[in-house]
This record gives structure tokens, C-alpha cells and sequence, in this order.
């Protein structure tokens, strides 16, 4: 989180008005520009998440890793739905 410039906050933002997606054994949350509330759109301090992902463990929701991708949507679409290791 420290290497992308966000805490434990910006996470709960993202996870709280993005999208969910459980794929590949892990839940995704992505927030793109249409999921930030218009109110927010003017503090740049929260605009700046736009494009953001958060990938959590599934079994119990611990956070594995934070990244940015503005088109990241259709990139965890396009990954394998079901989980190999079972």
C-alpha cells in the first residue's frame, strides 16, 4: 500500500463503492470513475482512486494487494474463473 500512495482508508473506499468480482481464488474490488459519487469527484484526494484495485483473500477477506489499472475491469474478467489449487 505504501509503494502505491494509499492507506488503510483508501481501501475501505474502494471497497465500499467499487466493484465486486470473486475470480481466481480472490475477490476483486475495482473502483472506476462512474463509482465514485459525484461529491467526491471534486476532492482530489478521493478522485485520485479512480482506477484502483483491491484484491483480497477469500476465505477471510485479508488484503493481498493494492494496484492501479484504469482498465483493470477487463483485465480480472478475463482471468480464469475457477480456482486451481482445489
Amino acid at each position: 500500500m505504501s509503494q502505491r500512495n494509499l492507506d488503510e482508508e483508501d481501501v475501505e473506499y474502494v471497497r465500499s463503492y467499487g466493484r465486486r468480482r470473486h475470480c481466481a481464488g480472490a475477490i476483486f474490488y475495482f473502483l472506476p470513475k462512474r463509482g465514485i459519487p459525484d461529491r467526491d469527484l471534486a476532492d482530489a484526494s478521493l478522485a485520485r482512486l479512480e482506477g484502483c484495485v483491491a484484491v483480497f483473500n477469500k476465505e477471510d477477506e485479508v488484503l493481498i494487494t493494492v494496484y492501479r489499472n484504469r482498465k483493470g475491469f477487463k483485465k480480472i474478467r478475463s482471468k480464469v474463473e475457477r480456482d486451481l489449487a482445489t
